[in-house]
């Protein structure tokens, strides 16, 4: 894990009501053979009911993470609603109603880029690393992060309060 996946983390497990899964293998079938996926990290948000999907990349060329990304429900969803369907049943139940997320945390500079191809997209969020990297700017509620990972964050916009604090 490299240090900007060390700043993910922590701003991902920020929030109490957050479990925070790194590198977990999501199976997929591909040509009769099961195959891995390997998002940066898994996020069981239990605040929200999302289960986010979560992409770190400080490359410039994106492209390989704007594939997986737009490949989303057949790369990540699609497998891990079905490699998760058996817990969900005999475990918890309500899990089966969450909603599945994709939150992409990149370099500033290469916003618009996500923005341009992702942006309509109502269940990816594009958060710029540069802005977690100060936990010092983070929206703080109290003495708890709240870390937004629903939607969309320019650089130097996340933490006004309108936009970090709102639903």
């Amino acid at each position: 894990m490299d240090r900007f996946e060390m700043a993910t983390l922590a701003y991902l497990a920020g929030p109490p009501w957050r479990f925070v899964n790194h590198e977990d293998g999501v199976p997929r079938k591909v040509e009769d053979r099961t195959r891995r996926s390997f998002p940066d990290f898994l996020v069981l948000d239990f605040s929200t009911k999302n289960i986010i999907v979560v992409e770190v990349s400080v490359a410039w060329n994106i492209n390989g993470l704007l594939q997986r990304a737009g490949n989303r429900q057949e790369g990540w969803y699609e497998p891990l609603r079905l490699h998760l369907e058996p817990w969900f049943r005999t475990t918890e139940p309500s899990l089966q109603e969450w909603r599945l997320r994709t939150a992409l945390f990149i370099r500033a500079d290469r916003y618009d880029a996500v923005m341009n191809r992702l942006g309509q997209e109502k269940d990816v969020s594009s958060i710029c690393i540069e802005e977690i990297l100060r936990p010092w700017k983070w929206k703080w509620n109290g003495s708890i992060p709240e870390n937004p990972l629903d939607r969309h964050l320019p650089p130097g916009e996340w933490a006004r309060s309108d936009v970090a604090g709102s639903p």
